[in-house]
């Protein structure tokens, strides 16, 4: 039986490279400090960024948060990483993820209360979503 192929696999060089220092720094962290962590860098990334540009910054997380999450063992009991695995492009990352949080709906509200600028990240994920929505309406791939 052959081996699934990993997103990592397919990445661009530059978001293979990302992953990696990304992966080496936090290896040895907690699920909530890399959170944090990539969630202070989506931000980052789209301050002082025009709305329109704004997705295309979210999309590179994105695949950035599948990259390091197939590299670093995802663990369903720490919130922090449902919440990654929830926003990776990975489906069966998001399955899971989904299938773990319906169990416990509070999970996002805990990071919400925790985690203020999770609030932030979400409005972002929305407008990808719409972005992402419009383009494949026009035919266009996201």
């Amino acid at each position: 039986m052959p081996l699934r192929q990993r997103f990592y696999d397919v990445m661009p060089d530059d978001l293979r490279n990302a992953v990696d220092c990304i992966v080496r720094e936090f290896r040895s962290e907690t699920w909530p400090v890399r959170f944090h962590a990539l969630l202070s860098m989506l931000l980052a990334s789209v301050e002082d960024k025009p709305a329109q540009t704004r997705p295309l910054e979210v999309n590179t997380w994105m695949a950035i948060v599948t990259g390091v999450l197939e590299h670093l063992k995802p663990d369903v009991m720490q919130p922090e990483c449902l919440a990654l695995m929830s926003v990776s492009v990975s489906d069966p990352l998001q399955s899971e993820a989904a299938a773990h949080v319906a169990l416990h709906p509070n999970v996002t509200d805990r990071l919400r209360a925790v985690y203020a600028e999770w609030m932030t990240v979400e409005d972002l994920l929305d407008e990808f979503d719409e972005w992402a929505k419009g383009r494949l309406s026009q035919g266009m791939p996201h």
